[in-house]
């Protein structure tokens, strides 16, 4: 649900198998350096990775493809309308990676192989 985790500063590793992670679920989690995502997930809610200052990388136990299906508003990762945080910087799936590109504020695809 919404905040479920938000304010846990000493939460370092999380792993995520609901369809569902709720607004602000890990907002100010500053220790959070290891979350891990199964492929059930479905929907993100807003804020929910809001200064999660040591998270630069998210495990998901899914494909690129069943990544960029999930339901996520602009600013899941972030507060306001901002869509991006500064320091998460890939998304490591499968078959391959999301890498962020801040000049063009854009997730680029790498596949293995």
């Amino acid at each position: 649900g919404k905040y479920v985790f938000s304010g846990c500063a000493k939460l370092k590793t999380a792993r995520v198998a609901c369809d569902s992670i709720g607004a602000f679920a890990f907002t100010r989690c500053t220790a959070l350096s290891d979350l891990t995502i199964s492929a059930n997930c479905k929907t993100f809610g807003q804020n929910m990775l809001t200064y999660c200052e040591s998270l630069t990388a998210i495990t998901y136990e899914g494909t690129i493809a069943q990544w960029n299906a999930i339901t996520k508003p602009v600013n899941w990762m972030s507060s306001g309308e901002h869509s991006y945080n500064n320091y998460l910087k890939k998304i490591q799936c499968i078959d391959g990676y999301l890498e962020y590109d801040p000049e063009n504020d854009v997730w680029n695809e790498v596949k293995n192989g």
